[in-house]
């Protein structure tokens, strides 16, 4: 916390603008619309996530699939339809926390 306040302050008094990943949080993921597939294992879905920075709220459209495997976690694949202007790590690993929290929570259609 301290190194992103230090941060913050460094960037405040040399003019430039506030780093964007510093606040940068996922508030949710709406219009979810599920396209069928023939295969009955995988799921794809194509949404909007609803990012909140430190200039506003933001959204970036997105699909995802999401494909059960006979053993162990499902593998959860993202894109996003347009280039996000954040960190792309963060942002996704934040997503697919939300996607699976989601999905065991049968809150997908």
């Amino acid at each position: 916390m301290k190194a992103d306040l230090a941060v913050l302050s460094l960037a405040l008094t040399a003019g430039s603008p506030i780093p964007y990943n510093v606040y940068m949080n996922l508030v949710e993921i709406k219009n979810l619309k599920r396209k069928e597939t023939p295969l009955h294992y995988i799921r794809e879905f194509h949404a909007v996530a609803v990012l909140e920075t430190a200039t506003g709220l933001r959204e970036a459209p997105l699909a995802f699939t999401i494909e059960k495997k006979p053993v162990g976690p499902p593998d959860i694949s993202l894109r996003f339809e347009d280039e996000p202007e954040w960190p792309l790590l963060p942002l996704i690993l934040s997503v697919k926390n939300m996607i699976c929290l989601m999905d065991k929570t049968g809150t997908l259609p």
